[in-house]
């Protein structure tokens, strides 16, 4: 079945979306923000390290696009948008 949900420990670390579709499950950290920190990843983190079998992990922000392990940061996809018209000009 699929699903959106919100995930929090037993210690208030935190993910902002979990999707899960045909037995995959991706969390989603979103931070509206340029600067992350490592600190911005301890909630995702947590989760990966609950649930081993979780494949990837996003982090959503508006500064840096970069694969750390599992975890993939990236634009917003309004962002991307605006990012790949400049450069097809």
């Amino acid at each position: 079945q699929d699903s959106i949900k919100f995930w929090r420990d037993k210690n208030g670390r935190e993910v902002d979306l979990v999707l899960e579709n045909a037995g995959n499950v991706v969390p989603l950290e979103i931070k509206f923000k340029p600067a992350i920190r490592l600190l911005d990843e301890t909630g995702l983190k947590a989760f990966m390290q609950q649930y081993p079998k979780t494949k990837k992990a996003f982090l959503i922000n508006l500064g840096e696009q970069s694969k750390k392990g599992k975890i993939n940061h990236i634009l917003p996809y309004s962002m991307m948008q605006k990012l790949h018209a400049r450069k097809s000009q």
